[in-house]
């Protein structure tokens, strides 16, 4: 199911929000956690599942790929013995649960399992340092669209921790690396004009939170919305 409840109630909505997207991911994010405090995540088991509820096609190949690559954790993590698998199958979840659930997220999550798929062709076969470099690039492409100026701090140290953790932990490279290998080898899966639900092609950056809709609401509240 999706998480729709508010972040100020407590149930889901608190649970989601705040424990899990600000104190927990966040907390890692910047340094005040640790990756293995992950383990500590709220991950209910009906957030990732949509019985009885329609879903978009990248919806299901989004479960999809999370549903495989809890399975490859074993595989994936074999020698990284500081990274506790259960932190690494909770993270994954959070994922999965943010991009069913958040439109801010989803719209950007959409649109760089975009460019993986297109990326893939420049980075099959090629050296660690290559894959470094490929990445940082992308970062960079990234912020030439993102528009949503209250979050661009957490984004930037979103990017930072991604790029860090690439460049120096085998198991985040092993992820990394299969998740561009699996979205392109699926890319017939997904659609990078998918129409949401609110009827616009969301993954493009002109239709990002709060380009394509909410400018008003965000001119408002001083680009904080």
């Amino acid at each position: 199911m999706k998480v729709t409840s508010f972040y100020y109630k407590d149930g889901d909505g608190k649970d989601f929000h705040l424990k899990d997207k600000n104190e927990l991911l966040m907390g890692v994010v910047f340094g005040h956690k640790t990756f293995n405090d992950l383990k500590n995540l709220i991950i209910k088991k009906e957030w990732l599942t949509a019985e009885n509820e329609k879903i978009l096609p990248s919806e299901v190949l989004a479960t999809h790929i999370h549903d495989e690559y809890v399975r490859k954790i074993p595989i994936l993590m074999k020698g990284c013995g500081w990274i506790n698998k259960m932190a690494v199958s909770k993270g994954a979840g959070l994922l999965l649960a943010l991009y069913k659930s958040d439109s801010m997220y989803s719209e950007r999550m959409g649109y760089l399992m975009h460019r993986f798929i297109e990326l893939y062709p420049l980075w099959c076969g090629e050296t660690h340092e290559v894959h470094c470099n490929l990445l940082h690039a992308e970062r960079l492409n990234y912020f030439v669209h993102e528009k949503r100026e209250d979050r661009i701090y957490h984004l930037t140290k979103g990017w930072d921790y991604l790029e860090q953790q690439y460049a120096t932990d085998l198991g985040i490279q092993r992820s990394l690396d299969w998740l561009i290998e699996y979205l392109y080898e699926h890319r017939t899966e997904f659609n990078y004009d998918e129409v949401s639900r609110l009827g616009i092609v969301s993954f493009h950056p002109e239709n990002w939170y709060p380009v394509g809709r909410g400018q008003l609401w965000d001119m408002i509240n001083g680009g904080c919305g």
